[in-house]
């Protein structure tokens, strides 16, 4: 059985700046509008 997509995912990282808007990024791509994609860090 596969999991169900959450509806809202945020990505944080405090030290690398383009981790988490890379993660994002790529949700984005994955997933479209599926579920709420956010970064911050």
């Amino acid at each position: 059985m596969a999991a169900e997509l959450p509806s809202s995912v945020l990505f944080c990282c405090d030290h690398n700046a383009i981790r988490s808007p890379m993660a994002e990024g790529l949700m984005k791509k994955l997933y479209g509008q599926a579920a709420y994609v956010q970064s911050a860090g």
